[in-house]
C-alpha cells in the first residue's frame, strides 16, 4: 500500500502542474446565478459586445511553472469551461498584459448570439435563417450564396500516447449572402442542403481517416491525399445538386430525402472525433487543414 505521504506529495505535484484559473466577479454580485450553458461563443478583443449583454466575470487562466508549455488552445478550453459553468454564453478575449499573464477574458450573458456569429458549426437542431447570411449580396440573378467548408485539426502529447483528430463542417456567415426573393423558404431550404452536404462529406472524411489512418505516422503520410480526394468529391456533388435543382426545382425534395438518408447511414461518425495511436514517444503532432466545399 502506498504511504499516505506519497499520495499527498503526488496530489500536490499534480496540482502544481495544472494551469491556474482565477475568476473575478463584478461588484455588486448578481442577485441570481445563471444556469450553466451549453454554448459559449468566443470573440477576439477587437469585437464589440452589445450594451444589453450582462457581464458575469473576468476569467484569467495562467500556466503554472510546471505547465508553462501549455498551448493556447488548452488555456482557451479551460476558460470556456469556466464561462459555461458561470452561465455565460459569450467570452471575449482580452489583450494580455504581459507574456506570462496567460489568457484573460470577460464572460457575458447575451440574450442572443446571432449578432456575434461569424461562422456556424453544423448541428441537426441549428438550421440556417436569412439573418445568418451576413455577406454582401451578389449581383445578377443569384438569390443566395452559401460559403461552407470542412476543416480538421489534430493534436497530441507524447505522454498520452494518443492523438485526437477533430473534424468540423462550418458555415461562413461573413461570406454567405441571401437576397429577398419570391420564394424565400425554398431558397433557404436550398442553401441549407448545401450545408447538409458539407456535413455529409465531413462524416465521409471521418470514416475514411478511421479506416486508413489509425496511427499518427499513417495520418502524416495520408491525410492530405485523402482530404484532397474527398473535397473534390464534395464539390462535384454540390455542383450536381445545383444543376439538377436549377433545371427542375421539384428535385429539391428528392435531394433533401436522399441526403437525410445518407446522413443517417453515417450517424456513427456524427461526432467526427477520432483517436489515433502515437507510435513514437517523442512525436509531437499538430495539424490544421481546411477546405471549401461550396
Amino acid at each position: 500500500m502506498m504511504p499516505l505521504r506519497t499520495w499527498i506529495g503526488l496530489s500536490l505535484a499534480l496540482a502544481g502542474c495544472a494551469p491556474q484559473v482565477a475568476v473575478q466577479r463584478p461588484e455588486p454580485l448578481p442577485a441570481s446565478c445563471p444556469a450553466p450553458t451549453q454554448t459559449v461563443l468566443v470573440l477576439v478583443a477587437s469585437e464589440p459586445v452589445e450594451a444589453s449583454a450582462r457581464e458575469l466575470a473576468c476569467i484569467q487562466v495562467r500556466p503554472s511553472l510546471l505547465s508553462f508549455g501549455t498551448d493556447s488552445v488548452a488555456l482557451l478550453q479551460l476558460a470556456t469551461t469556466q464561462a459555461r459553468q458561470l452561465g455565460a454564453n459569450l467570452l471575449r478575449l482580452e489583450k494580455p498584459t504581459s507574456p506570462t499573464a496567460g489568457l484573460q477574458a470577460r464572460a457575458f450573458q447575451a440574450t442572443s448570439l446571432r449578432p456575434y456569429e461569424q461562422e456556424i458549426l453544423w448541428h441537426p437542431a441549428r438550421r440556417l435563417t436569412p439573418a445568418d447570411f451576413k455577406g454582401r449580396a451578389r449581383g445578377g440573378r443569384c438569390e443566395a450564396a452559401t460559403h461552407s467548408g470542412i476543416r480538421y485539426r489534430c493534436r497530441s502529447q507524447s505522454w498520452q500516447r494518443t492523438a485526437r483528430l477533430t473534424i468540423e463542417a462550418y458555415f461562413d456567415c461573413r461570406h454567405s449572402s441571401f437576397h429577398p426573393s419570391r420564394t424565400p423558404g425554398q431558397t433557404l431550404a436550398h442553401e441549407q442542403l448545401h450545408f447538409d452536404l458539407t456535413e455529409l462529406y465531413a462524416r465521409h472524411l471521418a470514416q475514411r481517416l478511421q479506416a486508413e489512418a489509425t496511427t499518427t505516422p499513417e495520418l502524416t503520410r495520408r491525410h492530405r491525399r485523402i482530404f484532397r480526394q474527398l473535397m473534390a468529391e464534395a464539390n462535384a456533388r454540390q455542383d450536381q445538386f445545383d444543376r439538377e435543382v436549377y433545371a427542375n426545382r421539384i428535385r429539391l425534395l428528392f435531394w433533401r430525402r436522399q441526403v437525410a438518408r445518407e446522413l443517417q447511414v453515417l450517424q456513427p461518425y456524427a461526432d467526427k472525433q477520432l483517436t489515433l495511436q502515437v507510435r513514437d514517444a517523442h512525436e509531437q503532432l499538430s495539424a490544421y487543414v481546411r477546405g471549401r466545399a461550396h
